[in-house]
Order: C-alpha cells, then structure tokens, then sequence
C-alpha cells in the first residue's frame, strides 16, 4: 500500500502585512533556497507589502514531493496558488526573483499578463536575461561532475564537501535544481520560447516594468 504525499502550500507567508489591502510581493529564491531563507526579507517588507514567497517542490517541508524538472513548472505552480487566492483579487502585484529564481519570476509575470492579472512591477537581481540563458555553459551531468561543480560554487561547507557519503545523500535534491537551471539547446520561437526549459525568445516579453539589480547568482547549496 503506498500514502500518497500531501502537497504542502506553494506560496508561503511569514509575516501578516500592516494592512489587509497592502499590495502583494511575490518572492521567488535562488536555486535550492528554501522560503525560509527569505523570512527576513519578509519582516523587513512586510510593513508596505503583503509577502509570498515560493517554497519550491523537492525543498524544506516538500522535500518529499518530486522537484520540478523544468522553471516554467514552478512559474505554473506559483500563478495557480496565486490565482486561486481570492485574497489577492484586485490587489496590486509585485514580482521578485532572485538567480534563478529572476527566471521563474519572469515566467510567473508572464503568465499573470497573459491571464490579464499583470503585474505592476518586476525586480529581479543576479540574474541573465531569459532570452540568454540558453548561451550558458551546460551544467554537469554525472554524480563526480556536480559534485565538483558544487564545490567549485563555494555555496557547501569543507565538512559537508569532504564526506563522500553526506554528498551522495544531498545528490538528489540537488540534481533536479541543476537540471531545472539547464539551459535548453534548442532554438526558442516566439510561440514556445518561454515554455521551453528555462530559455525566452527576444521577443518574449512581460509588460511589468522591470527593475534589474546586477550581481553574481548564488551558489547553489547542496541541500
């Protein structure tokens, strides 16, 4: 007899907003960051916004769910949360991302456009633009490739990296957020560019305006 797992919530919320008509953040972390991690980002913001921030699939409390093997999954997974929120109906939305998270943000401002919910603004930092992310180096493939290239991103602790057996544990929650940020090889059109891996057509665009803050993306921790 298998249990199925229970889906935990996709849009977390740490703090309550200093007023019930505050407008909505809506936060999305970098490569294997949990909501957590932005919990003080929350209480710092939570006085002029209403803050969500996306726990993604395969993290912290959905550690048992199956990760996401593509960005615009999680983009879809956040809007239908988003959408089915009665709460912020009418609300203005604003859109953050972080690395690869910029990315998902992206897509998620994307599809509230297309749904006619778009947001009013949309920040994302230490991010390329999705319209280059397929010119980016391929990410490794076998187990000894990620683990070198884990260790070369400085993101995981000397006591974590050198036990052999600590690693191969952290392997599979680590592999599918490589994977995800894999950069797709074939050419994107504008009809599909978005849907594709992670990669957008120049003319893929979100009508949000866009603030861009420059800065190197987050190592990806192992775990």
């Amino acid at each position: 007899m298998t249990t199925a797992v229970r889906k935990a919530p996709a849009l977390r919320a740490f703090h309550k907003p200093s007023r019930a008509d505050a407008p909505v953040l809506v936060v999305f972390p970098h490569a294997g960051g949990g909501a957590s991690s932005y919990r003080e980002l929350s209480g710092l913001l939570s006085a002029h916004f209403d803050v969500r921030i996306m726990q993604y699939p395969g993290r912290q409390d959905r550690m048992r769910e199956p990760a996401a093997t593509a960005l615009p999954e999680l983009a879809a997974e956040a809007v239908e949360a988003f959408v089915s929120d009665d709460a912020f109906a009418g609300r203005p939305t604003v859109v953050f991302g972080h690395s690869m998270g910029a990315i998902v943000a992206f897509e998620f401002a994307r599809l509230l456009q297309d749904g006619g919910r778009a947001p009013v603004r949309l920040v994302v930092s230490a991010s390329t633009a999705p319209s280059s992310v397929a010119s980016l180096p391929k990410h490794p493939d076998s187990d000894e490739e990620l683990m070198a290239h884990l260790s070369g991103l400085q993101g995981t602790g000397g006591a974590v990296m050198n036990s052999d057996a600590v690693m191969r544990m952290a392997l599979p929650p680590s592999a599918p957020t490589i994977e995800r940020s894999t950069p797709t090889r074939r050419p994107p059109t504008p009809a599909s560019a978005s849907r594709s891996r992670c990669s957008a057509a120049p003319t893929t665009r979100s009508s949000a305006p866009t603030n861009s803050i420059p800065g190197a993306p987050t190592p990806t921790p192992s775990t």
